[in-house]
């Protein structure tokens, strides 16, 4: 297939950290670089472009793909626009004129059942089936007909859907990415009743947090990610809120990620305090679902239901 320029341009801009980890790598921090755990030897900068002292390789995220992912061009821009949830462009002649792409979000078809969604998150992440069943019911995700997956959606403050984040139900094919036309300044919510808000890096570390704790008071918000712009949208959008609760990843990534947060709305004049998962004696973890599991490993009774919204 021939991929525009453009194709190849929306390719290379891509966070090459959350790239490496989808292809089943494990980055780590080094001051302001990343490296991976696999390959000590690698240097990622400014999470757009790497470099391999081992060979002396190394460019932009179709050149680290080629090379750890083992594909020519052609598939690792197909690879990672599929990442991104983007489709290619296609030419209107032989002057490869390109049709502009278009600004409006449209989400995938529903799928008529929910199999694989539930399947995933009940089994695989082990939320509580009551959990999963109000979360979709309030339409805060639904499963696609199309490839299966799992479509998290994010709203504004009048309901209206700006962002939407597709995660694959096949864990051995690791998929995860934004549907095209999505506004990243919006990041997955659940509206609470106080001034408190709890952030959070991913969006089942966030159910997995509510299904453990069942405390809908509190607002809830997954940033995907590290970045802060969805948080920023939030605050504008309910200044009642003064306490920010940051439950990121207990990583390296995500305690230095907490710790500037922390300290940048502080200043700011917000209440905050970094509250990462706490895990058991003698037990390791990174974030909330790892967290959900051992618990249900240990108790596996369902909780009590959530309630109506």
């Amino acid at each position: 297939m021939h991929y525009t320029n453009e194709d190849v341009m929306r390719a290379k801009d891509v966070n090459l950290v959350d790239l490496a980890e989808s292809m089943g790598y494990t980055p780590v921090r080094i001051g302001h670089f990343f490296t991976l755990k696999e390959h000590d030897s690698v240097r990622i900068h400014n999470q757009l472009t790497y470099h391999r002292f081992s060979t002396g390789t190394g460019g932009d995220a179709i050149s680290f793909v080629k090379e750890f992912g083992n594909m020519g061009f052609q598939d690792a821009v197909k690879f990672i626009l599929d990442f991104k949830g983007e489709h290619p462009q296609q030419s209107l002649n032989s002057k490869k004129e390109e049709i502009a792409v278009p600004k409006q979000m449209i989400l995938p078809e529903k799928a008529d059942q929910y199999k694989r969604l539930f399947a995933y998150l009940i089994k695989t992440r082990k939320l509580s089936p009551d959990l999963v069943q109000w979360a979709v019911k309030n339409h805060l995700m639904y499963e696609s007909k199309d490839h299966h997956n799992i479509v998290f959606l994010s709203r504004d403050k009048d309901g209206i859907v700006r962002h939407a984040f597709q995660r694959g139900t096949n864990d051995q094919v690791t998929f995860k990415g934004d549907v095209p036309g999505s506004d990243k300044r919006y990041g997955f919510s659940i509206e609470g009743k106080t001034d408190t808000l709890y952030v959070y890096e991913a969006t089942i570390d966030c159910l997995s947090d509510l299904d453990m704790s069942r405390n809908f008071q509190p607002h809830r918000l997954a940033l995907g990610g590290l970045a802060d712009g969805p948080l920023e949208t939030f605050l504008q959008e309910h200044p009642s809120i003064t306490d920010l609760s940051f439950r990121l990843d207990n990583d390296a990534p995500g305690r230095e990620a907490a710790e500037e947060l922390s300290m940048k709305y502080t200043s700011l004049g917000y209440s905050t305090r970094i509250d990462p998962p706490i895990f058991p004696a003698g037990i390791h973890g990174k974030d909330y679902n790892e967290l959900l599991q051992i618990v249900r490993k240990e108790s596996p009774q369902p909780m009590i239901a959530a309630p109506a919204r």
